[in-house]
């Protein structure tokens, strides 16, 4: 029977066929010379042993780098290629008109009973290195956020390689199904991924290159655009004695003096949910004559400002002569991660 290559890690290589149900082979009963993703192979299995066949898509001739079994080989090879001749163009031209996208990695975890978890907050960042060397476990559940440095189609899914945190040395390997796909991504946008964890790829580069990198299934996401800020609804915070404060983007406060007379505002504190930020930002101008307004955007250098956090934040207000007028403390939830 005719299989292409939909998933390949460390340790095993996963098979669909034109059914769309998938086979799972573990590298251990094998001997591999390269197979990639999208590969079309022929796969026979007994109790002597196992064997891969890779296909040209274009001869439908066996490849002189078929992968070998390591028991019996010979007669195996044999039986391969009678086999072959006899059954592998009908089964490839069967395959190729199958339904698309049936094979895709949203299918497999469907019939894996693994569900799309559509609340944010279930989704956690993690350590990069200990992703990269394979030490995280399988369908975890994961959030990125970066630079998508490229971006490619293919047949059911879309591929991208995000410079996680803008780390060029940290990079993920996404695939995001096209019935996941909702707005466009391009190259250098600014992106939060949320996903399954699915252990490491490897892919080959235009310099015919082999690449190893930490493989994520994207199920949501966010594009991090002027325009998605501009939909954002402004939220009243605070409104007493002539001082008003409102939050006009996801990480932006205004603060407006419409008192009759000049005060001064500055940040007490600031935490997330309970944790203190050490190291922070929130430009407010130290003075505000009445009338005026200023805008001051919440900024962190410890990573904790992410999607459905609340932020509680604590304003000290004086007058001129730096008497406190009054304390006032907000809470901001934020709808997706700032990103500095």
């Amino acid at each position: 029977m005719s299989f292409k290559v939909i998933r390949i890690t460390e340790d095993k290589i996963y098979l669909g066929d034109e059914q769309g149900s998938f086979t799972i082979v573990p590298k251990d009963d094998l001997s591999y010379d390269e197979l990639k993703i999208g590969d079309m192979v022929d796969y026979y299995q007994s109790d002597e042993g196992s064997l891969i066949v890779p296909v040209t898509n274009s001869t439908f001739r066996r490849r002189n780098d078929s992968v070998k079994v390591k028991k019996n080989r010979v007669g195996w090879i044999v039986l391969s290629v009678v086999l072959f001749i006899v059954f592998v163009v009908g089964l490839f031209i069967v395959f190729n008109n199958s339904s698309e996208g049936s094979n895709s990695i949203s299918d497999m975890l469907s019939r894996l009973n693994v569900e799309k978890d559509t609340d944010k907050t279930n989704y956690q960042e993690v350590d990069y290195d200990k992703w990269n060397h394979d030490q995280l476990e399988e369908y975890t559940k994961v959030k990125i956020s970066g630079t998508v440095i490229q971006e490619s189609e293919e047949d059911s899914s879309y591929i991208l390689r995000v410079a996680k945190d803008n780390d060029h040395s940290k990079i993920v390997y996404v695939e995001i199904d096209k019935k996941d796909y909702d707005n466009v991504i391009a190259e250098d946008d600014i992106v939060t991924i949320y996903g399954l964890a699915m252990g490491r790829t490897t892919y080959e580069t235009i310099f015919h290159s082999s690449v190893t990198l930490p493989y994520m299934q994207g199920l949501i996401y966010e594009v991090h655009t002027e325009e998605t800020e501009e939909n954002f609804v402004t939220k009243e915070l605070y409104n007493s004695d002539g001082l008003k404060i409102e939050q006009i983007k996801n990480g932006t406060l205004r603060f407006y003096n419409n008192s009759s007379q000049k005060v001064r505002v500055r940040p007490e504190s600031i935490d997330v949910e309970g944790q203190k930020l050490n190291e922070y930002s929130l430009d407010l101008r130290e003075e505000l004559q009445p009338g005026q307004f200023v805008d001051g955007d919440i900024n962190d250098s410890e990573g904790l400002l992410k999607a459905g956090k609340v932020i509680n934040i604590i304003l000290k207000v004086t007058n001129d002569d730096y008497e406190e007028i009054t304390q006032i403390n907000i809470s901001v939830k934020l709808e997706k991660d700032i990103v500095n």
